[in-house]
Formats: structure tokens, sequence, C-alpha cells
């Protein structure tokens, strides 16, 4: 049976869902039935592997799966709203790593030295 895996992102390893499919179906068929929100698009908001090699969009209607075939369908920012909300969150945790390395460490300052029991100047 073909197998369909969803990835959050193309940074996961792991997919967030798996799911089979019956050989001789197509993958935009399968879509229709089995995801409610789904529309034909030129650009939809993910893209698709088909056994670790790019699987255009124009070959979605007519590609009949075979039973050890593998999709990947990896979620990918397409609108400008999106790649805005990326940004941000990389700048986001970019300036909290910054504002983490910058805490003084005042431990070590403020820490008396102790006197040792070796010293020369014991009596």
């Amino acid at each position: 049976m073909p197998i369909i895996r969803v990835f959050p992102n193309a940074l996961d390893n792991q997919p967030l869902e798996t799911f089979t499919a019956n050989a001789g179906i197509t993958f935009e068929v399968w879509l229709n039935a089995n995801v409610p929100a789904y529309q034909p698009l030129v650009n939809p908001p993910f893209t698709a592997h088909l056994n670790g090699c790019e699987f255009p969009v124009g070959a979605w209607p007519s590609y009949c799966l075979l039973p050890n075939d593998c999709i990947d369908a990896i979620v990918s920012p397409k609108d400008p709203a999106t790649w805005i909300y990326w940004i941000v969150t990389a700048i986001s945790i970019g300036y909290s790593i910054y504002v983490q390395n910058q805490i003084p460490d005042n431990y070590n300052k403020t820490t008396p030295d102790g006197s040792s029991i070796y010293s020369a100047n014991l009596q």
C-alpha cells in the first residue's frame, strides 16, 4: 500500500501524521477524499515528494500510486503573511539567545575566597 506522510515543516524528521492509500488512485483523488479543505491550487500550501524526488503539482491528478510508493507532504510557507511570521519567529529566537548570553555571571565575583589549610602562613 502506498504511504503518505505529513511533515509540519522541512526541518522535522518525524512525520506529524502517516496515512495509507489504495494503489491505483492518484494523489489528488486521495487528497479530495481525505482532506476536507483541499482545493486544487497552482501553489498549494505544501510540497510533495514522491519516493524522495520532487513530485510536481501538475502530476498529482495523473500519476497513479504504486504499491511501494511513499509521498512526503511537507507544509511550507508560501504566502507573505506566513513568511513574515517565520522571520519574526527567527528574529525572536535569535534575540532571546543573545539576551540570555548577556546575563552576567556574578556568582564567581561575589563568593569570597576561603582560606587554605595548606597555607604556608599557618601557625
